[in-house]
């Protein structure tokens, strides 16, 4: 939302709102993939893998997500080192 404000020389100004000076669009979208992410994933996906597997397939499972967490320090690291960076 945007205010309209009229300066001394008659000029008009637009100016933001407080909160949105510092809150971008994009942070919606941040928000909802942490979420999803950081805690439906770790629910939801023992419980899918449970329907058609048995505990040591969900183990396997959980491990394999835990180790891409535990392994994203270096994945960052490589992605710097050779440029690989998304959008460039």
């Amino acid at each position: 939302m945007t205010s309209t404000q009229v300066n001394a020389d008659n000029k008009r100004i637009t100016t933001m709102h407080r909160w949105q000076q510092w809150i971008e669009a994009w942070y919606l979208a941040y928000g909802l993939l942490g979420a999803a992410t950081a805690g439906m994933l770790p629910i939801f996906l023992p419980l899918t893998v449970s329907l058609s597997g048995g505990p040591a397939q969900v183990g396997l499972v959980m491990a394999a997500f835990s180790l891409g967490g535990l392994t994203a320090p270096l994945w960052g690291v490589m992605a710097d080192h050779y440029r690989l960076h998304a959008g460039c």
